[in-house]
């Protein structure tokens, strides 16, 4: 690709994030955020319509102003943007390194490492910590693990990295999933591996018949809420669901509830929330 569409945004204290997840669910290939504004990077040809109309078509992001759009060399700008974060700590044990790895960490945590590609998902989020933190507690050797919208791959990595076996993951955006599949393969847990994950683009469709002990979808309100009635019967002992934002948790908790699940643990970080769901004995 020769070039790249850039449209720079100004935000308000406290929406950056929001403004990120809405600008990747529009097709936005890498975001560079700065303080109260970010850069975000498209296809040279994408259709921008509903980008340019953000600040007024989502109420989440009010004070949102476009404040220029470019056309830009390649230049790799996505590299060297992903090489620039920082190691990003989760939990207690692990360590997300976008980009060049360091060396190994003095304390022992385990790192999961990510290239750069169009697919969301860095550790950068709050609802992606929220769900690693989540998963150090419930993954583990002897439980399956499902990871709903994979995006880069990192929830099902993690779970990989930290015992779960066998695990499986799917996106119905084909460019993430081969995203998710090079990040495995750089952390041993893609194909060659002796347990590799198992990645597929589509939908529940392909595991009708199957049931995991642990179920991640870090999505958003509106399609946690569509995909719950096959998430829960594809969930033998509990879900992470993410990507809520606090007007859409009671919603959620009620569709939980009737595909079979009882939420029993609430995380919220800013605007955001992450339920855990147990199946109901």
């Amino acid at each position: 690709m020769a070039a790249w569409r850039r449209l720079t945004f100004h935000h308000p204290p406290g929406v950056g994030e929001e403004l990120l997840v809405a600008l990747h669910e529009l097709g936005c290939l890498g975001v560079e955020p700065a303080p109260c504004t970010a850069r975000a990077y498209f296809q040279e040809d994408a259709p921008l319509d509903r980008v340019r109309a953000l600040p007024l078509s989502d109420p989440a992001l009010q004070g949102v102003h476009l404040l220029a759009e470019e056309i830009v060399p390649d230049g790799r700008w996505h590299e060297a943007w992903l090489d620039s974060l920082p190691p990003i700590p989760v939990g207690r044990r692990l360590l997300i390194v976008p980009g060049r790895a360091p060396a190994a960490p003095a304390d022992g945590r385990i790192r999961i490492l990510l290239t750069p590609g169009r697919a969301f998902g860095t550790g950068e989020h709050a609802t992606t910590r929220a769900c690693l933190e989540m998963l150090e507690s419930h993954a583990g050797p002897g439980r399956s693990m499902l990871d709903a919208g994979t995006g880069s791959g990192i929830l099902a990595i993690a779970a990989r990295l930290l015992g779960c076996d066998p695990v499986a993951a799917f996106d119905t955006d084909p460019e993430s999933v081969e995203v998710a599949a090079r990040n495995a393969r750089l952390n041993g847990t893609g194909a060659g591996s002796s347990r590799p994950i198992r990645f597929f683009a589509g939908g529940m469709g392909a595991l009708r018949a199957a049931r995991f002990d642990l179920v991640t979808a870090n999505l958003t309100g509106a399609t946690l809420a569509r995909l719950l009635p096959g998430l829960g019967a594809l969930t033998a002992r509990a879900a992470i669901l993410s990507g809520i934002l606090a007007e859409e948790e009671d919603a959620i908790v009620r569709a939980a509830e009737e595909a079979g699940l009882e939420v029993t643990l609430r995380s919220a970080g800013g605007d955001w929330r992450t339920l855990l769901a147990a199946r109901r004995a």
